[in-house]
């Protein structure tokens, strides 16, 4: 018997565990594609302008949500910094009980001088009015992250240009 016809028999010996194989591959991929995705309470949204002036304050926006029918309690931690350094300007971190199919907003308010606030009450709506072609300093970023996580684990992150 030559190599060849060797390792097609081989092959066809082999083939009834290959097709159990490839069956339960096809099951498990339509259990996941016909399952709803596991709903988990996290972050919805990290929002602000792109644009701060260095000692006027600047308000960002965190919403966290619980999309299951159960309640959930999340903590929240919300890191600010300045340029590309890793190490953060300020830490935030709240814990908040979400009621079902609920959503929570709590605004950071930060001057990107000396820290950060956050504020459970809506601020008022004033926006700092920037001049067109002021020279910017530099740059800040903020990342949000909740734990329990969400099942992505996912963080959310803005950036934007500091001016003087």
């Amino acid at each position: 018997m030559s190599g060849r016809v060797r390792w097609i028999a081989g092959r066809l010996a082999r083939l009834g565990l290959d097709a159990v194989v490839v069956a339960g591959g096809l099951a498990r991929m339509v259990t996941i594609a016909v399952r709803p995705a596991p709903r988990h309470a996290g972050l919805a949204l990290l929002a602000g302008d792109e644009v701060a002036r260095r000692g006027v304050t600047s308000i960002y926006r965190v919403r966290v949500y619980n999309p299951a029918a159960t309640a959930c309690t999340l903590t929240v931690t919300v890191d600010g910094g300045r340029d590309a350094v890793k190490t953060p300007t300020f830490r935030l971190t709240w814990t908040t009980t979400l009621a079902p199919h609920a959503a929570e907003d709590r605004w950071i308010e930060t001057a990107w001088q000396d820290g950060a606030a956050a504020l459970s009450v809506t601020p008022p709506s004033e926006t700092a009015i920037v001049a067109v072609g002021t020279a910017p300093l530099g740059s800040w970023w903020i990342e949000a992250s909740a734990t329990p996580a969400d099942s992505t684990g996912r963080q959310l992150r803005i950036a934007g240009a500091l001016v003087a």
